[in-house]
């Protein structure tokens, strides 16, 4: 069996022997070497090709075999970890679904799992109703329940998805400014369309500042949907008794907001001439954030956090204030 082992090798590896079936591995090489010594006659000969070509035929069956078991094991074990199941837990599932009720002592010595893990991984199954254990005098035996009940796991991933995204709302900024504390650098993020507005307004009545300052638009009330979402910022401005320092062009309604709606709704406004202020985007300030919001045509939100940042718009907006000061005065007048 050790002459021209090359040859053997390629004749082995054209008929795709697979090591699923080691007895008929060797047995193929033993005939595959015989053929090679000339030791076969004729008929012996036609005898061999029959053999080859059964073994070909044994051993690729085997290996399709054990591949579609193995595919299909991978596929059942990975939609139960995708619905929630760990890995011990999916593997002890299958293993039951595979082979019926079973002990923890005949799954211990088929998952090489200790008894302590097995145990936890059953109570947790069975508290999920995947699982039902049956007493048997001093054992207890666990099936698997109607795989149905699978669908309650997906119930539960959705819950727990939207937890956790109730939960990022609140807790992302804060992520965010510790990220821009500890590495020193701006945090950017881009949004859009109304969900981006109301994420911003969000954030800022989450920082619980006192005031912030807005430079505003003159298209923040061109649409139904936008001027709705403002309407709920002031509310919800109001509530939280947060003031509001804001420089706007002259407007039809700025009279009225002026002497009417601003000191109930906590707002502090500085007029500026129309022509001056034809700005496309409102600018807002508050704490280390600075948001530019674009609300002609798409919303469209770049939303900073960098202490610097913030306190160059804070001073430019400052600037902005004191130099509006004599026009705005002027108009106060004309109006009392």
């Amino acid at each position: 069996m050790i002459a021209r082992i090359p040859i053997t090798w390629r004749i082995v590896s054209r008929y795709q022997v697979s090591l699923v079936c080691r007895k008929s591995y060797i047995i193929l090489i033993y005939i595959c070497q015989v053929y090679l010594k000339g030791k076969y006659k004729i008929g012996e000969f036609i005898r061999l090709k029959y053999y080859l070509f059964y073994f070909h035929f044994k051993l690729n069956m085997d290996k399709s075999y054990y591949l579609c078991h193995t595919m299909s094991m991978v596929k059942i074990t990975t939609f139960l970890k995708r619905i929630g199941l760990s890995d011990k837990e999916a593997i002890i599932y299958e293993y039951l679904l595979n082979k019926g009720e079973l002990s923890v002592a005949e799954l211990s010595q088929v998952s090489q799992l200790k008894r302590g893990d097995l145990y936890n991984v059953l109570y947790s199954l069975r508290d999920r109703d995947l699982v039902q254990q049956v007493d048997r005098g001093r054992s207890s035996t666990f099936s698997v329940t109607d795989p149905t009940l699978l669908k309650n796991q997906i119930e539960v991933q959705k819950d727990r998805l939207a937890e956790a995204e109730a939960a990022t709302s609140v807790l992302l900024p804060k992520l965010v400014s510790q990220y821009t504390i500890t590495s020193n650098r701006p945090s950017v993020r881009y949004l859009e369309g109304l969900p981006g507005l109301i994420s911003v307004y969000d954030e800022l009545f989450a920082s619980k500042e006192k005031e912030f300052l807005l430079l505003r638009s003159v298209y923040d009330n061109t649409t139904p949907e936008i001027s709705e979402v403002i309407n709920q910022m002031v509310e919800r401005q109001i509530a939280q008794k947060m003031k509001v320092r804001l420089i706007a062009p002259l407007e039809e309604k700025s009279k009225r907001r002026y002497l009417v709606t601003d000191k109930e709704r906590g707002i502090e406004r500085r007029i500026v001439e129309e022509s001056q202020l034809q700005s496309p985007a409102q600018i807002m300030i508050w704490g280390d954030c600075v948001a530019i919001i674009s609300l002609k045509g798409h919303t469209v939100i770049t939303l900073m956090e960098n202490a610097d940042i913030a306190q160059t718009f804070r001073n430019m907006f400052t600037y902005m204030w004191e130099k509006a000061e004599p026009y705005h005065d002027k108009v106060v007048k004309s109006w009392k």
